[in-house]
């Protein structure tokens, strides 16, 4: 594509997705651009999982630029979309200029509750320039408070990059909405309950020293919405207790 422009529009029809992981695309015309946007919709209609094989997250870089900013965002709002396009496109927009223009679609799909947490995960992270610490802090409360284990998880990750500047009651509901202690889907399902592992050290980690006794005495208060016998989820936030105190 590079040293034969003649050759481009077989070259990116052949393989496309090729074309992006290891062709040389850091000078494609708007043209050319346009022509291997068009051929990875082409790809994704014919083959869903075309990433499977390669996640390489800085692959659609290139293809941030202004000539294609309607096609990228119309890509990535619509869910029905194949979603490995869709997540190859928000993943490029990761420290593009484009991302300031696209700034309230990549807010909806953060908090959106229909997408992956991949997705959630990497347009927060497209989106981070372009929010102060502020709306990041109104954010994570709007996180903790949807249901499921996605949102909580990524309000985690946003709380550790803020150097936990939330209050103490904020971070230590986001721990007991994660492990699934007051953020739960309604109806509750039936038979025994299925913990995943999480690792809060980072999180712990990030709390400066003068607020652990705040923190610590906040997880007291909380731990009265433990079910009396989950055990396991007991285990888990007195690990975390036991972590801070020593």
């Amino acid at each position: 594509v590079h040293h034969s422009p003649a050759m481009a529009g077989l070259v990116i029809a052949e393989d496309p997705y090729g074309v992006l992981r290891h062709g040389e695309t850091t000078e494609l015309t708007p043209h050319v651009a346009e022509r291997l946007f068009d051929a990875l919709c082409a790809l994704a209609e014919d083959d869903p999982y075309f990433r499977a094989g390669d996640w390489d997250s800085k692959a659609a870089a290139a293809l941030m630029i202004p000539a294609l900013r309607v096609k990228v965002d119309a890509v990535i709002r619509a869910a029905t979309d194949n979603e490995h396009l869709r997540s190859l496109l928000i993943e490029g927009l990761v420290g593009s200029p484009l991302a300031a223009e696209l700034a309230d679609t990549l807010e909806a799909l953060m908090l959106s509750r229909e997408r992956s947490y991949r997705e959630r995960n990497d347009a927060a992270d497209a989106l981070w320039p372009y929010r102060n610490r502020t709306w990041w802090q109104s954010t994570i409360a709007a996180l903790v408070d949807q249901s499921g284990v996605d949102a909580p998880r990524l309000a985690h990750k946003l709380i550790v990059r803020i150097d936990a500047d939330v209050s103490d009651e904020l971070l230590v509901a986001t721990i007991f909405a994660e492990i699934g202690a007051i953020s739960c889907p309604l109806p509750r399902p039936k038979g025994p309950r299925t913990h995943t592992i999480r690792s809060f050290d980072r999180l712990l980690a990030a709390i400066p020293s003068a607020r652990l006794i705040g923190v610590i005495g906040m997880i007291a208060d909380y731990s009265g919405l433990l079910v009396k016998d989950d055990w396991e989820m007991s285990r888990h936030i007195a690990d975390i207790a036991t972590h801070l105190l020593i």
